[in-house]
């Protein structure tokens, strides 16, 4: 829990500093999820990275959901978003749950690493696997953050689901639907797989278990009909992973950083910069960059374009051929 009180106690710094400095250098923002998220943490921390090992003053702008949070970077009101592939497609080409409305001004500064996410239900729960969920107390909903709309759906298809099968229970957002399953009004409920949030649930709640997909090729093909950037990966058991009981298959997707054409060319290159050459730093701020690999910044994507100056550095450094 060290690197989670050191988080906190740099989000409220870079806060205060971000004001003071203003006149001095504009302040960079990033957007983050609400706290307890583990968007939150990983913003905080690659924020925190980025101020130590570059010129940019860094400060995290937390945010109810991820399409405020486009929007924001979309219209200049920060400059960067960690977030999922598939939103800021559907973000920047008007598709999804932006149809009628795209966000042209998007672009991806850099991949991250895959998101596993899944259901849990209590560690006792004779619910186990996907199919089980038929007729149970379920969160749906999700108005302020519709993506996760989407997620569900891959994964329930899964299990020759849909939301019509289960019984519902509104929630607007993640928190919210945690909280309802700690309280019991839900029978199940979903996360990221490594998300901090998941040790508080696991421990209110005496223990849960994460429902493994399964992982065949029809699977595959069914989570892939929903969103062509989803897949399904396997997950081994480990200390930072409460619920995940025995190798589980999540449904996965990889986060990006996101920003936009209003950027300056200098602000995305030692953005970039700083992350690519400083993995260790991350994986010290937050066991989940163990994850991200930085010869996979530049992986190319089906219908999103990266940044000039983000694939500019990527030349330079050889990373150029990977991002066409």
């Amino acid at each position: 829990m060290t690197h989670l009180r050191s988080l906190a106690s740099f989000v409220a710094a870079v806060t205060l500093f971000g004001g003071a400095a203003a006149a001095q250098q504009q302040p960079v923002a990033l957007v983050s999820l609400p706290q307890g998220t583990i968007n939150y943490f990983q913003t905080a921390a690659i924020a925190k990275v980025v101020q130590q090992n570059s010129d940019l003053i860094m400060r995290v702008k937390t945010m109810r959901g991820a399409p405020m949070g486009l929007a924001a970077v979309a219209e200049g009101d920060a400059e960067f978003q960690l977030g999922n592939i598939i939103e800021a497609t559907d973000a920047l080409n008007g598709t999804g749950d932006y149809k009628g409305a795209p966000l042209k001004t998007l672009r991806v500064v850099a991949n991250n690493r895959p998101l596993g996410l899944g259901i849990f239900v209590r560690k006792d729960s004779p619910i186990k696997t996907i199919a089980d969920l038929k007729g149970k107390r379920f969160p749906t909903g999700w108005k302020a953050y519709p993506s996760v709309v989407t997620n569900i759906t891959a994964i329930l298809k899964t299990g020759g689901l849909t939301f019509d099968d289960v019984n519902p229970v509104p929630v607007p957002e993640l928190i919210r639907a945690t909280e309802d399953f700690k309280q019991g009004k839900t029978d199940a409920g979903y996360f990221a797989v490594d998300g901090p949030k998941v040790r508080e649930i696991d421990a209110a709640v005496g223990a849960i278990r994460f429902l493994s997909l399964p992982n065949t090729k029809e699977a595959q093909e069914a989570v892939r009909s929903v969103k062509p950037d989803l897949f399904i990966m396997p997950v081994k058991p480990g200390p930072n992973l409460p619920g995940v009981i025995g190798t589980t298959n999540v449904l996965a997707f990889d986060l990006v950083i996101t920003t936009s054409t209003k950027v300056p060319d200098e602000v995305v290159r030692s953005f970039v910069k700083a992350l690519h050459d400083n993995r260790e730093a991350l994986i010290k701020a937050h066991p989940s960059f163990r994850q991200f690999d930085p010869k996979q910044m530049a992986k190319p994507f089906r219908a999103m374009k990266y940044h000039p100056a983000a694939l500019k550095y990527y030349e330079e450094i050889g990373l150029s051929s990977k991002a066409m």
